[in-house]
């Protein structure tokens, strides 16, 4: 579809039959066929032969182009020891490419899949997946630096997949277990597993990843399930699993968002910032605290009052939404847009205190105020840059 080899309308006029080449044919997995099927059935039904016809339009080099760009030739990276790496042939016959279309002769890790499918979830951006927000040693904060994302998929691309992909869930075989209140996107998978270079037709690896709702989506899961015992099919054994997760998970959501922020914040947040305070010894107390909020300017302003602070020949140190210093000495807090959270916030002043500085100038978003992020710091000296309509919908007025 991204590469306009088919169209969202493709009809396979050649699916009334197996697909011959060569010595091999290329059958459905439960034998039935399914004559001049649409795109949207092809993937229903998970038909081999429909999938088999569209991968020889594709052609090899832009098949492992897209495989590529969805980083399933790869590792992830992410902050995870021990990640394999995914296991790619570097001779592609013709039926070795036909097979590759619906799953056979490439592997790939659940990370891996998950990466790919958030990459659909996320309007076309392929975001590399993280696990912790920083990590610390000693008194050097480490913070994952990697946030790039990368344009894979363009938007009607996502648009038509997203259809076919909610098509298949509402008119398939999983239909009813699909909870009424709840939007999916997904898809259903079951590998054969090979050994001695052949495949069983006794063990498979069922799985099933999918995101919920399918626009603006609260999360994506894949669920695997090795040599599955009452079928082997991922429509049978784990697409039930995923949906009675994703119940629980939409269950969950929805209460946080009755809930309301307000509450988060107090009985949460609030409790977050104590601990931090206490545990880094009340750092802010023992500084000269000036704190900077207002829609825009922040950051400059904060550079600006530290400089002249610094010129003063007092020992300075700066917080901001982009980073922090410690007199001279640069601080990374890694990517964000607000201030940092309580345990790095009271983490970098208590090594400010370490370091004999005297003086902090901290950018304050309004995030950060009504997140309690502050909570025990006094500040000798505040100022307001300006104020805007922005954030509105966090803070619902001015």
């Amino acid at each position: 579809l991204d590469a306009k080899y088919i169209v969202k309308d493709y009809i396979c006029s050649n699916c009334d039959q197996p697909n011959v080449i060569g010595r091999y044919s290329i059958g459905n997995w439960d034998g039935e066929l399914h004559p001049n099927s649409t795109l949207q059935d092809i993937i229903k039904n998970s038909d081999n032969i429909g999938m088999s016809h569209i991968i020889s339009k594709v052609g090899v080099k832009n098949f492992l182009n897209y495989y590529e760009k969805l980083g399933l030739s790869q590792k992830t990276g992410i902050d995870l020891q021990g990640e394999a790496k995914p296991s790619l042939k570097t001779e592609w016959p013709e039926i070795d490419l036909a097979t590759a279309s619906f799953g056979q002769g490439i592997v790939v890790t659940q990370i891996n899949m998950l990466q790919a499918f958030n990459t659909i979830a996320n309007d076309g951006l392929l975001i590399k997946p993280s696990v912790a927000n920083y990590f610390s040693e000693s008194d050097k904060i480490i913070k994952n630096k990697d946030k790039t994302t990368v344009k894979v998929l363009n938007e009607q691309t996502i648009k038509d997949i997203k259809s076919i992909l909610k098509y298949s869930v509402e008119n398939g075989v999983v239909e009813k277990m699909k909870p009424n209140n709840l939007e999916v996107c997904a898809k259903s998978g079951t590998a054969q597993i090979a050994m001695g270079g052949n495949y069983t037709n006794s063990s498979t690896i069922a799985s099933y990843i999918g995101f919920s709702p399918c626009y603006n989506p609260k999360f994506t899961m894949i669920v695997t399930i090795n040599n599955p015992r009452t079928s082997p099919w991922g429509s049978s054994t784990a697409a039930p699993i995923w949906y009675e997760l994703a119940a629980i998970l939409n269950d969950l959501l929805l209460l946080n968002t009755l809930i309301g922020q307000k509450l988060k914040n107090f009985g949460f947040l609030l409790t977050q910032s104590i601990f931090y305070h206490l545990k880094f010894g009340f750092p802010s107390q023992k500084l000269t605290f000036i704190g900077i909020t207002g829609t825009d300017g922040k950051t400059t302003t904060c550079t600006l009052v530290r400089e002249i602070l610094k010129q003063s020949g007092l020992k300075t140190g700066l917080i901001t939404t982009i980073g922090a210093k410690i007199d001279d000495k640069e601080i990374d807090t890694g990517f964000h847009t607000t201030t940092p959270d309580p345990s790095l916030l009271q983490k970098i002043l208590s090594d400010m205190v370490k370091a004999g500085i005297t003086h902090v100038v901290c950018e304050v978003t309004s995030h950060a105020l009504d997140q309690y992020r502050f909570w025990g710091c006094n500040f000798e000296v505040s100022a307001i840059t300006n104020t805007s309509h922005e954030h509105l919908d966090y803070h619902k007025n001015i």
